[in-house]
């Protein structure tokens, strides 16, 4: 289950990984969709993201119109529309490599995979709908060091910042040295905190952790780079 069926750089293939901490409560500084917690939560969980559209997605899914099926046809007309938002989970399947990207005027402008002819999406969103509102997230819209401490008490944190250097056009770390800092006073007061980034960064700042690590190729023009995980209790 999914809040997007597809999503660049989802962590959705580490669900598996992570299975020791389903039904704990997670939070999420850099949401994105959300993927790990939206699969493995306990309810209420944390999921800040500083795209306010991405926000009001994750915050209002119950009203996604998600028809029996949606073709290529509708793609070009529901991504025009100002409130092309509604359609996102629709959208998302066609949009091409899993990119979500928007403009700031209004209107949803990926290339589709046009591979794809039509979907049906209805039963999976359904799936996903009802647990989402099992799991009654809270969203939050904003930078991510604004996320108040007391929320990594005691809970499982997923780090998935962008990348460093990985020169994506939603990038909202400003200085990784902050970042790592930050990482170093969350894993004090929760849990478990779960960090991603380049196995080979992750590396020279864990010497010793165990690394668990996977190709990740963000797209055709980009050499493959290892994406890693380390979790830290």
């Amino acid at each position: 289950m999914k809040i997007l069926p597809s999503y660049l750089g989802g962590k959705g293939r580490w669900v598996s990984r992570l299975s020791q901490f389903k039904g704990k409560r997670m939070v999420e500084p850099f949401a994105g969709s959300a993927a790990i917690s939206f699969a493995l939560a306990g309810p209420d969980p944390l999921w800040n993201e500083i795209d306010s559209v991405l926000v009001h997605i994750l915050s209002h899914f119950d009203q996604q119109e998600v028809p029996e099926v949606f073709t290529l046809a509708d793609y070009y007309e529901k991504r025009k529309r100002s409130d092309w938002w509604k359609w996102s989970f629709c959208l998302q399947r066609f949009a091409y490599a899993g990119i979500f990207r928007h403009k700031m005027d209004g209107g949803f402008n990926v290339p589709p995979d046009k591979r794809i002819e039509a979907v049906m999406l209805r039963s999976a969103y359904e799936e996903a709908l009802a647990h989402w509102r099992e799991l009654r997230p809270r969203v939050t819209c904003g930078d991510w060091t604004k996320v108040p401490v007391q929320e990594y008490v005691d809970a499982v944190v997923i780090l998935d910042p962008p990348f460093k250097n990985s020169h994506v056009p939603y990038c909202h770390v400003e200085d990784y040295r902050v970042f790592w800092n930050a990482v170093d006073k969350i894993v004090e007061v929760a849990e478990a905190v779960v960090v991603f980034e380049y196995a080979d960064v992750l590396e020279r700042f864990y010497p010793g952790k165990e690394i668990v690590s996977r190709l990740s190729r963000p797209n055709g023009k980009k050499q493959a780079r290892l994406e890693g995980m380390v979790i830290l209790p």
